[in-house]
C-alpha cells in the first residue's frame, strides 16, 4: 500500500496545492479564508454519532470485538499510468487484471455485491467464459433496486441489460429494498418499524413498473423522503440523478459495498465495480483475503442482504401463452440498441417471497415451485413515480451522452 501511494505521490500529475492556479490566486489575494460554522442538516444525528464515537465500550463492541485474524492478504491496485496504453498497469499484479485471474479460478460459486450492476466489455467476457464451462460456477449478485439506489442514471443500464444478466450470464440477482426488515445496521432512534415503510406487497409496484402511492411529479414528497443525495450530473427538472421518491418514511438504506467471495474461501473488498468507469476512468484498489473464516463471514453478510426480508428476487416472468417468443425476441433485439430499451414486456421482473404452509422456505428462481411461492411486484417496487416519469428520467440520462462514463 505504501508503494502504491508513493506511485501517486511521485507522479508528474501530482502537484503541490500552491501550483493549482485557482487555489493559489485565492490564497495570495485573500489569504486563508475562515471556515464557516458547521451547519449540520441533521444536528441530532451528528450529536449521536459524536457521543457514540466517544463511548469506548461501544467502540470495542462494534469494532474491536469484531476484528478477526486472517491468513494471506494481497493488495491489488491500479497505477496512475493506468490510462496510458502499453504501460505496466496491465500486468496481472495490478488492479482489474488481478481480479480477472481470481474470477477465472472460481469453481463453485461467486458472491458479488455491487451498488451498480453495469458490466464492462472485459467483465462480460470473463462471465461469459465462466458461463460456457461444462459446470459453470453459480454467480449470485446483490445490488440496489431503483428504490434503494443513490444513482438512478446508472440503474437505467442495469435495467436495460436485465435479460442478458439473468438469461445469458445466468446471474441470480437480488435487488436491495430501501427499507429492509432485517437491515444489518442499528435502527434510527424514533424511526418507524420496517413494516410501516411499505415492505409488503400492498404498496409494491405493479407489473407495469410503477408503484402505488404519490402521483407523478411531486417534488415535495421527494424532498421529504430523500435522506441522502449527491450533486446532480444533469441539469434537468427534476434532476435525473436524484434518488427516486419511495413509499416509506425514515432513513432510506442502500448498498455501496464492492465485495466478492469466491468459493467461500477468498474474499475481496475494495472499490472496483466491474463497470466501464472502474476500468477506464477511475483508479481502483482492492484487498484480497485468502482466509476461509473471513470469507465465510463476508458470505454470511451478503447472504443476509439477499434474504427475502431485505431484497427482492429478480426472475423471469411466467411465460405468456400468447406471443411469448415475439416478446423475448423483440427485447433481445432492442437490448443491442445504444438507447434505453423501452419494450414494455420485460423478460424478468422483481418478486417478493410469500411464506406459507406450502412455501416454508425461500426458493431458487429455478425451482419449479418458484412462481407459486413468489409474487411479482413489478420492475420498480416501492417507487412512487409512475412508469412515465421513471422512463423520462432514464431517457434523459441516455440522451445526455453519459453512458460511457457512468
Amino acid at each position: 500500500m505504501e508503494r502504491n501511494f508513493a506511485e501517486y505521490w511521485g507522479d508528474q500529475r501530482s502537484v503541490p496545492v500552491e501550483r493549482l492556479d485557482d487555489i493559489a490566486t485565492l490564497l495570495l489575494d485573500k489569504g486563508v479564508p475562515a471556515l464557516p460554522p458547521p451547519q449540520a442538516l441533521r444536528p441530532e444525528r451528528v450529536e449521536r454519532m459524536s457521543h457514540a464515537a466517544g463511548d469506548a465500550e461501544l467502540v470495542h463492541q462494534r469494532l474491536v470485538a469484531r476484528a478477526m485474524p486472517v491468513g494471506d492478504v494481497q493488495y491489488l491496485a491500479d497505477l496512475p499510468e493506468k490510462h496510458h496504453e502499453g504501460d505496466s498497469a496491465g500486468s496481472d499484479a495490478h488492479g482489474a487484471s488481478g481480479l480477472a485471474g481470481l474470477l477465472a479460478d472460481a469453481q463453485e460459486e461467486i458472491l458479488l455485491q455491487t451498488p451498480y450492476l453495469v458490466l464492462s466489455d472485459s467483465a462480460l467476457e470473463i462471465f461469459r467464459g465462466l458461463r460456457a464451462r461444462e459446470k459453470p460456477p453459480r454467480v449470485v449478485v446483490s445490488t440496489n433496486s431503483l428504490a434503494a439506489t443513490d444513482n438512478p442514471i446508472v440503474y437505467a443500464l442495469s435495467y436495460k441489460y436485465k435479460r442478458r444478466n439473468v438469461r445469458e450470464l445466468g446471474f441470480d440477482i437480488f435487488e436491495f429494498k430501501p427499507f429492509p426488515t432485517d437491515a444489518p445496521v442499528a435502527p434510527e432512534p424514533g424511526a418507524p418499524p420496517p413494516a410501516a415503510a411499505g415492505a409488503g406487497p400492498a404498496v409494491a409496484g405493479t407489473d407495469g413498473g410503477g408503484g402505488h402511492g404519490a402521483a407523478d411529479g411531486q417534488p415535495q414528497v421527494e424532498d421529504k423522503l430523500r435522506t441522502e443525495t449527491r450533486p446532480s450530473l444533469l441539469r434537468t427538472s427534476p434532476p435525473a440523478n436524484r434518488p427516486m421518491p419511495v413509499a416509506g418514511e425514515g432513513p432510506r438504506t442502500g448498498l455501496h459495498a464492492k465485495s466478492m467471495v469466491i468459493d467461500r474461501r477468498i474474499a475481496v473488498v475494495g472499490t472496483h465495480n466491474f463497470d466501464p468507469r472502474s476500468e477506464t476512468y477511475n483508479t481502483e484498489a482492492v484487498v484480497v483475503i485468502e482466509d476461509p473464516a473471513f470469507a465465510q463471514a463476508l458470505a454470511e453478510s451478503i447472504t443476509r442482504d439477499i434474504g427475502p426480508d431485505n431484497s427482492w428476487t429478480v426472475a423471469p416472468r411466467e411465460k405468456s401463452p400468447v406471443l411469448s417468443g415475439l416478446n423475448y425476441s423483440m427485447g433481445k433485439v432492442l437490448e443491442a440498441s445504444p438507447v434505453l430499451d423501452l419494450w414494455p414486456w420485460r423478460y424478468a421482473t422483481n418478486y417478493a417471497f410469500q411464506p406459507g404452509p406450502e412455501c416454508p422456505m425461500p426458493l431458487s428462481r429455478r425451482d419449479p415451485a418458484f412462481h407459486h411461492c413468489y409474487l411479482p411486484v413489478g420492475d420498480f417496487p416501492e417507487v412512487t413515480l409512475g412508469p412515465k416519469s421513471i422512463f423520462t428520467r432514464m431517457l434523459t440520462a441516455f440522451g445526455a451522452g453519459l453512458v460511457p462514463i457512468l
